[in-house]
């Protein structure tokens, strides 16, 4: 049985290093029901962050958007009172 990493030892390894040492474990670990739970969870948490991700992104070009629009709007108003 091999010993459990410390942490600073897992946060040094490389995340091809780390999936490696992962199937070297997994072929010999017996897991329950809750592993693939577990599993379900985290992906569901992943789709979630990357559809946060679109949105974000959205709402920034719908800010860039109002502000030029704004900044135009500025600029007529400026023109017309000025004028």
């Amino acid at each position: 049985m091999s010993k459990i990493p410390t942490f600073s030892e897992l946060q040094k390894l490389s995340d091809e290093k780390l999936i490696e040492r992962y199937d070297q474990a997994a072929e010999r670990t017996v897991v329950g029901t809750e592993f693939y739970l577990r599993e379900l969870s985290r992906r569901d948490t992943r789709r979630q962050s990357e559809t946060l991700l679109k949105f974000t992104q959205q709402i920034r070009t719908l800010t860039i958007v109002v502000a030029l629009l704004t900044l135009v709007n500025v600029f007529f108003v400026g023109y017309s009172v000025l004028r």
